[in-house]
């Protein structure tokens, strides 16, 4: 496969039809390859909660656009904001294991790479998948905080919310 300018400009304009106004492209070379390659097209606005991943580190560079991920500390405050742009001072970075973060989007048709050593397996049996799947509903409910929610849990959000209609 060749990562050129149409293959970009075709990623983009799914991104922009998406609900989610991204798109990714996966770049393994077959279903069997455990690693995490993908092209990412994200246009401004696009929902990117905080998050962080717990058994790899992972590596992202700007192919265009212009973007900032965003570091946070166990308490959801903001640690670090990296400025990213192709030819700028920063074109990419190495997140560490475990490092909460997010992306803001600054500009429209940003497509990045993102890589990282293994991909995350949460479960091996239907118990396990089972376990996994209350956990994350738990951990999104009530942990996670949403930047479109003004860094609210869900739960949070919609108690507000119903303060407010009450």
């Amino acid at each position: 496969m060749i990562i050129d300018k149409d293959l970009l400009n075709e990623l983009t304009a799914q991104a922009m039809m998406s609900s989610r106004l991204r798109m990714n492209k996966d770049l393994r070379n077959s279903p069997s390859d455990g690693s995490q390659r993908m092209l990412n097209a994200i246009a401004p606005g696009s929902p990117l909660p905080i998050h962080r991943h717990t058994k790899s580190s992972e590596t992202v560079i700007c192919l265009r656009g212009h973007l900032s991920e965003v570091f946070y500390n166990n308490a959801g405050e903001v640690t670090k904001v990296i400025d990213i742009a192709p030819n700028s001072d920063c074109a990419g970075i190495c997140i560490p294991t475990g490092q909460w973060h997010s992306v803001e989007v600054l500009e429209s048709g940003t497509v990045i790479m993102e890589c990282n050593g293994c991909i995350e397996r949460f479960h091996r049996t239907l118990e396990e998948a089972s376990e996994a799947i209350r956990k994350f509903v738990d951990n999104y409910n009530w942990q996670l905080l949403i930047y479109r929610l003004g860094y609210k849990t869900p739960l949070e959000y919609r108690e507000e919310y119903e303060r407010k209609v009450a």
